[in-house]
């Protein structure tokens, strides 16, 4: 893991090399909440604020989960932070670069709501 690096553009830049690590969405989730804590988003000062960082958690368990899921799993997870925006990086062990797929039909009725 490094903590606090600065890319060229001066983004603040956190890794995790997470390959074969046990538990790795909520390690994942728990890195990021304390990034996000360290850049000043959290606590959260409003309503939306709490949703954005909501949202970002939900984001980076979905990413993580597709990487365990679809690529071989994760192998870095990478956090760039920049006036105010956020990127988050999922390096995953596929060989195959990401391609659409069709979307999975629904399996009951909560799945289309």
């Amino acid at each position: 893991m490094t903590d606090g690096d600065a890319d060229a553009d001066g983004a603040q830049v956190r890794r995790l090399m997470v390959r074969g690590a046990r538990r790795v969405v909520s390690r994942c989730r728990d890195f990021t909440a304390e990034a996000l804590a360290d850049w000043g988003w959290l606590p959260a000062r409003s309503e939306a604020g709490e949703e954005r960082v909501e949202d970002v958690l939900l984001l980076v368990s979905e990413v993580v989960t597709n990487a365990c899921l679809h690529a071989g799993g994760p192998e870095e997870f990478v956090l760039r932070h920049e006036r105010g925006r956020l990127r988050v990086e999922v390096a995953d062990l596929s060989p195959e670069p990401p391609r659409p797929r069709a979307p999975a039909r629904p399996r009951c009725r909560a799945d289309t709501v």
